[in-house]
C-alpha cells in the first residue's frame, strides 16, 4: 500500500512537472514567434529602405545622363559656332584679298 502511494505521488509530481514543460515550451514557442515576426519586419524595413536608396540612385543616373547629353548637345554647339566663325572669318579674308587685287 505504502508502495502504491510513493507511485501514485510520483505520477503526481509527474503530471505536474509536465504542465510546467507544456508551459514554458508555449511561452519559449510564442518568444520565438515575436522575435521572428520582428526579425521578418526588420527585414522588410531594411529592403524597402533598400529599395528607396535604389529608386534615389536611378533617378540620379537620370539626371546625370541628361546633364551628360545637354554637355553634348553644348559643345557640339560650341563647335558648330566655332566653325561657323571660321569660315566667316574665311569669307572675309577672301573678301579683302579680292578687294586688294582689283
Amino acid at each position: 500500500m505504502k508502495q502504491l502511494a510513493t507511485q501514485v505521488a510520483i505520477a503526481i509530481q509527474q503530471s505536474e512537472l509536465y504542465k510546467q514543460l507544456q508551459t514554458l515550451n508555449a511561452e519559449l514557442e510564442h518568444c520565438l514567434q515575436q522575435r521572428t515576426q520582428g526579425s521578418f519586419l526588420m527585414l522588410a524595413d531594411a529592403l524597402a529602405l533598400s529599395g528607396d536608396a535604389l529608386a534615389l540612385l536611378a533617378d540620379a543616373l537620370a539626371l546625370l545622363a541628361d546633364a551628360l547629353a545637354l554637355s553634348k548637345d553644348a559643345l557640339a554647339l560650341s563647335v558648330d559656332a566655332l566653325a561657323l566663325s571660321v569660315d566667316a572669318l574665311a569669307l572675309e579674308g577672301t573678301a579683302k584679298f579680292n578687294s586688294l587685287q582689283i
